[in-house]
């Protein structure tokens, strides 16, 4: 019995140190797998930093952009009266409509259109379909 009893000895100690090992193997993997885990919560941190900046800077630019359009200078031309545009409506475009002074000094871009249409024979341009 005492060679039995000797056996069973043997492989609770073979037992017990191969427990020992496995178990520091798992510490090991589990101090590996902890700073991958660590590591890659700092580079998605500093991703999200970069992020950040990126899009403050965008924000930046928006903002810039709105306000650069904000301030455009305003415009000096004439606002075309509801009577002239209801004039030009009810003579199908055949009446001079007056021209309207502007501050500005420019052309009157109603008599520009104007000689357009009476002078639309220069155009040979003929279309089977509506174009839409």
């Amino acid at each position: 019995m005492t060679g039995l009893h000797q056996n069973i000895e043997d492989i609770l100690a073979r037992l017990l140190e191969k427990s020992r090992g496995e178990l520091d193997l798992v510490r090991t993997l589990a101090d590996a797998i902890r700073r991958v885990d660590d590591h890659l919560l700092r580079e998605v941190r500093s991703v999200t930093l970069q992020h950040e900046v990126r899009r403050e800077a965008i924000f930046g630019e928006l903002q810039n952009l709105a306000t650069r359009l904000c301030s455009l200078p305003a415009h000096n031309g004439s606002t075309v009266s509801m009577a002239a545009i209801d004039q030009q409506t009810h003579t199908n475009g055949h009446a001079a409509i007056d021209a309207v002074q502007s501050n500005a000094g420019g052309a009157d871009w109603r008599q520009a259109a104007q000689n357009i249409t009476e002078e639309h024979d220069e155009f040979d341009f003929e279309f089977a379909t509506h174009r839409h």
